[in-house]
């Protein structure tokens, strides 16, 4: 009330600690605040890891709507004028067809990102293009890089018995760089199966390796760090919504996979892209133009 003096929020929070039974009271534990980022973005994993306290082995990946929200933007115009599609064998239509004729790729000049996790037969496809749009030097003089996507894709399948037409599916990355001038940093597939559209893409020239996000968590800590840490934007995919809140991480084997009814394409593509992005050294060239124009500035 008026004219007491104010009570510190830390020592509120102790003497409601000594308040608590025994058996509960040894149950808290003090966290520095510069973990708070990390016990917001992934409570379990933190608890495990930085509390050192023992946890169920598995468990949602990410539960964060409103970090979720927060990384969704709206763009002037849309790459494409639909999320999903059908690339059939048995039609004639390809992905830039659906490109939206008055998208312009932001800052043209930055290599993009691509993951495409490539369906078997009656699966989905998942592709998606990034770009590294900013870099920062944070205060202990760590890089800091922010990501923004182009787009994020769902190719659904055809009904049997025509199939996804793969050769149509790898045409979009040639085009985009026709059209668009889109230059490739990387371009990445997750199935051996794809060993033919990454020997094609291989002979034209393109940057292009195998990658899998199922062997270990290692590209999914990086989309959720990402995320909790507000550098990384994405136009709305629904279906991208739907496969990142229905996964489950098995920590003991570092591993990441989808709820029994639901899917993990399209969040593996987009793992995937932002994977790469952050793996290239493509931000070099920006600080040291940056160290350029403050050496000149001088």
């Amino acid at each position: 009330s008026f004219g007491r003096p104010r009570v510190p929020e830390d020592t509120k929070l102790k003497e409601a600690i000594e308040k608590l039974p025994g058996e509960i009271k040894t149950k808290v534990v003090s966290v520095p605040s510069d973990f708070y980022i990390d016990f917001k973005n992934n409570l379990i994993q933190s608890i495990q890891d930085v509390a050192g306290e023992s946890v169920s082995g598995e468990g949602k990946l990410f539960n964060n709507k409103e970090a979720f929200k927060k990384a969704i933007y709206i763009p002037e115009e849309k790459a494409f004028l639909k999320d999903e599609f059908i690339i059939s064998t048995k039609l004639e239509t390809r992905p830039q067809d659906f490109i939206n004729p008055h998208w312009e790729p932001e800052q043209p000049d930055k290599l993009r990102f691509m993951h495409i996790d490539q369906g078997i037969v009656t699966d989905h496809y998942g592709v998606s293009s990034c770009f590294v749009e900013r870099v920062e030097i944070a205060e202990d003089e760590t890089v800091r890089l922010h990501i923004k996507f182009d787009f994020i894709l769902d190719i659904v399948p055809p009904k049997p018995p025509a199939r996804t037409d793969i050769s149509k599916v790898r045409s979009l990355i040639p085009w985009l760089t026709q059209h668009k001038g889109i230059n490739w940093g990387l371009i990445t597939y997750d199935q051996f199966q794809s060993q033919e559209s990454m020997q094609e893409l291989d002979k034209a020239g393109f940057p292009v390796d195998y990658q899998s996000v199922d062997r270990t968590d290692e590209a999914y800590l990086t989309l959720i760090d990402y995320i909790g840490e507000e550098r990384v934007k994405f136009p709305y995919n629904k279906e991208f919504e739907f496969n990142l809140f229905n996964l489950v991480h098995y920590r003991e084997k570092r591993k990441v996979d989808h709820l029994q009814g639901f899917r993990k394409d399209i969040s593996d593509s987009v793992a995937g892209s932002i994977n790469n992005a952050v793996k290239s050294n493509v931000y070099q060239n920006e600080l040291v133009q940056k160290d350029l124009d403050i050496l000149f500035e001088i």
